[in-house]
């Protein structure tokens, strides 16, 4: 099995792309979860805030969970941001089959789609320490796949990855 690891900016495509790519990889494979970072938040309670320390410790409860299922056969997609290399490389150590897909698009793109709300609150002062403004996001280093969601469709992200997939005979 594998952990496709969607990272990117606040709405450059990674949920949206990870819900089809989840959809099309269940055609074939049952043994398939998807784990989303503001749906991990939301099941703690918010209980984390926003700063270095709070976003590294999210993005490991999304790695031990990942782990978990990885070690069990099944398949993970998680769409999150994980902003920081460190952590990024701290999941490719943890995981066995760690895939880390790049869904690249600008913060001026990011902003005009603002699908949540965030930058609208970052505009007006009411929402600090957000990933590309206030804290930074560390494109990544080494991943397997780029997804550009300014210059692709949807449909191309999906079929990119499961092209890789197929190549590697992980589906």
């Amino acid at each position: 099995m594998f952990v496709i690891w969607l990272s990117g900016m606040s709405g450059s495509g990674k949920t949206t792309i990870g819900r089809k790519l989840i959809c099309e990889i269940k055609k074939q494979h049952d043994n398939i979860e998807f784990i989303d970072g503001d749906e991990v938040r939301e099941f703690f309670g918010q209980d984390l805030d926003y700063s270095h320390a709070g976003r590294i410790a999210n993005n490991k409860r999304i790695i031990f969970a990942a782990k978990l299922l990885e070690n069990h056969g099944i398949g993970v997609v998680i769409a999150n941001i994980a902003p920081y290399e460190e952590i990024r490389q701290f999941a490719r150590k943890s995981l066995k089959h760690y895939i880390l897909v790049y869904v690249k698009a600008s913060f001026a793109t990011c902003e005009k789609r603002d699908v949540k709300g965030h930058y609208a609150k970052v505009k007006s002062g009411k929402m600090k320490n957000f990933t590309g403004h206030d804290d930074v996001y560390e494109t990544p280093l080494n991943p397997e796949i780029v997804c550009d969601t300014e210059k692709e469709t949807l449909d191309d992200c999906v079929k990119k990855i499961i092209e890789y997939l197929k190549e590697r005979r992980l589906i």
